[in-house]
């Protein structure tokens, strides 16, 4: 086992710079260098002999960089055809975190321009995330005059988002 130990310090640079010239990445080389004297040190049948175990090691490293190398190039091919079906060349992509963001903008716009109670149930409902009573007692009004105040408040918000997007269009 102690020349075990020995042969291992001794090739691990080669195996890295091998495995590493194999792959092209460093951290994936590191990781396969590592597994290949695991495997080594696990395999049954492996040679005993100085010159037969560093060959059998060197090997292994080569296939197992091979593997990986192969197995990246096949993600890439599934991915590449993935993209061709779902997303064609020409396609309308929408960047969803932009359009929330620019959703975001024309809804603030449109609050603001709102009457004041109507705003202001509106936006305890749905950004306070209050309950009708709630919200009466908050503002000292009738719950039945919150229904009022939010429907009215949500058909001029749909309106007025409609307006300032198509302004925004021209």
């Amino acid at each position: 086992m102690n020349d075990m130990v020995q042969i291992i310090s001794e090739l691990s640079h080669s195996v890295f710079r091998l495995i590493r010239r194999v792959v092209g990445d460093r951290d994936q080389a590191l990781d396969l260098t590592q597994e290949t004297f695991i495997k080594v040190l696990t395999a049954r049948g492996r040679p005993t002999e100085d010159s037969a175990l560093r060959a059998y090691v060197m090997s292994a490293a080569y296939n197992l960089a091979l593997n990986q190398r192969r197995d990246e190039s096949r993600r890439r091919s599934r991915l590449e055809a993935y993209e061709k079906e779902y997303h064609p060349p020409g396609a309308l992509q929408p960047d969803f975190a932009l359009q929330q963001r620019d959703n975001a903008a024309c809804i603030g716009r449109a609050l603001e321009l709102l009457p004041g109670k109507q705003r202001e149930v509106v936006s305890l409902r749905f950004f306070g995330e209050m309950t009708f009573a709630e919200i009466a007692s908050a503002l000292k009004i009738k719950e039945g005059s919150v229904k009022v105040h939010l429907a009215r408040g949500l058909n001029k918000l749909r309106d007025l988002t409609k307006t300032i997007l198509s302004e925004e269009e021209l």
